[in-house]
């Protein structure tokens, strides 16, 4: 007769008892393990997601800020006729019809342009005649440049690879609210622009743009529903 079976009755039900606290004492543990590794699990993520936070809120915006020259409709004479303090526009007053999203491959009426960064586009203006040998600064002799489109430099293997380059970012960011538009009347061979905004590059950063585009499209003072 083994040990079990020497056992009583009563002693049997003892140990069963024993073996079941001894069962949930040991489940209660583990739920208590897990459930302060689930706890610092989320503090974790919560103070990394808070450090992120903190980090991308300090993070200067790219570009720079433009004052704010007002959003009024006026004919096309008035807006014509307007100094606005950069080039191309950020604000201003413009015409009542806008530019619709897309790639141009003529300049087109910066009236019409502003109205759409009213909306929320982001612009990427070009000038294929400003050459590495004799870049401008964006504030030197605004909108006195030649607003000429000489063939030769537009249809240049160096202007087709810039538009290339802008056009492989329409690509990857889509063009809703996007224009791209070639302007000669820049001083920089890139112009990025939103409403109060600019960024003026002489070579193609991707990032940099791409950020830009980020950070300002679909955030003009209209909020419009485009197709």
């Amino acid at each position: 007769m083994d040990q079990e079976e020497k056992l009583t009755k009563k002693e049997r039900k003892e140990i069963k008892k024993v073996t079941e606290q001894q069962k949930i004492s040991q489940q209660r543990k583990i739920r208590i393990i897990r459930n302060w590794g689930i706890g610092l699990l989320v503090i974790g993520l919560l103070g990394g997601g808070l450090f992120w936070i903190i980090k991308e809120s300090n993070k200067p915006l790219p570009g720079q800020a433009v004052e704010d020259q007002g959003r009024k409709h006026v004919s096309q004479a008035e807006w014509e006729k307007f100094k606005y303090n950069s080039n191309p526009p950020t604000s201003g007053p413009h015409d009542e019809t806008w530019v619709k999203k897309g790639m141009y491959s003529v300049p087109q009426p910066k009236g019409l342009l502003i109205h759409s960064l009213e909306h929320g586009y982001v612009e990427l203006h070009y000038n294929c005649n400003v050459t590495n040998s004799k870049l401008k600064t964006q504030n030197s002799k605004l909108g006195t440049e030649s607003a000429s489109m000489d063939d030769a430099v537009w249809n240049s293997g160096e202007c087709k690879n810039l538009i290339g380059q802008l056009k492989d970012i329409m690509s990857d960011k889509t063009d809703w609210k996007m224009i791209i538009v070639p302007n000669p009347t820049i001083t920089t061979k890139l112009s990025v622009v939103a409403w109060d905004r600019i960024d003026v590059m002489n070579m193609v950063n991707k990032k940099e743009i791409e950020d830009f585009i980020n950070a300002f499209r679909d955030h003009g003072p209209e909020q419009t529903m485009e197709p």
